[in-house]
């Protein structure tokens, strides 16, 4: 039984069909209708352009605001950099370095110095001594030895005569 009143619900009743007219289209009405019509597209166009030109303004705003930001940024990592070059360089300095040595290390100032004099010109003894013999044409073998042997030779005769020099 609820079914059939579900179904009478959605019949259209017989008073109605009878009562129904056509609808005339009225030269008034078509003109109503085309001025509506102009009218919602000229309002339509109008609030499309004013998001246009508003969504314009918020994203150059946005931009600007980033740019704000990355500059503010861009000067705290600079005033940074410069703090950790300073602590570079005061950890680089030769006080700092000397203090670590001594207080960490366990190292110690030299009590006393030391120079060593050095000739600035060749002695005669060491020059003929650093002079290679002179060999006769031998294979390429007893070549490099006879040079190992002359250099060798040179170097016995440099530090036996700079030995006796500094002593």
């Amino acid at each position: 039984m609820v079914r059939e009143i579900e179904a009478a619900r959605h019949l259209p009743r017989p008073d109605e069909r009878a009562n129904k007219k056509p609808v005339k289209n009225h030269p008034r009405r078509q003109q109503k209708s085309v001025a509506l019509t102009a009218y919602s597209l000229f309002v339509a166009l109008t609030v499309g352009l004013v998001l246009l030109y508003i969504a314009q303004y918020a994203y150059v705003a946005k931009l600007s605001l980033s740019l704000a930001q990355a500059q503010k940024q861009l000067g705290q990592i600079q005033l940074m950099n410069e703090q950790l070059e300073r602590q570079a360089s005061k950890l680089r300095s030769l006080r700092r370095v000397e203090e670590e040595a001594i207080n960490r290390l366990g190292m110690e100032k030299p009590r006393t110095i030391r120079t060593v004099k050095a000739q600035l010109e060749p002695n005669q003894e060491l020059a003929l001594a650093a002079e290679p013999l002179q060999v006769k044409e031998v294979s390429n073998h007893e070549n490099r030895l006879w040079g190992f042997l002359n250099w060798a030779r040179g170097l016995k005769k440099a530090s036996a005569s700079g030995i006796k020099q500094n002593h």
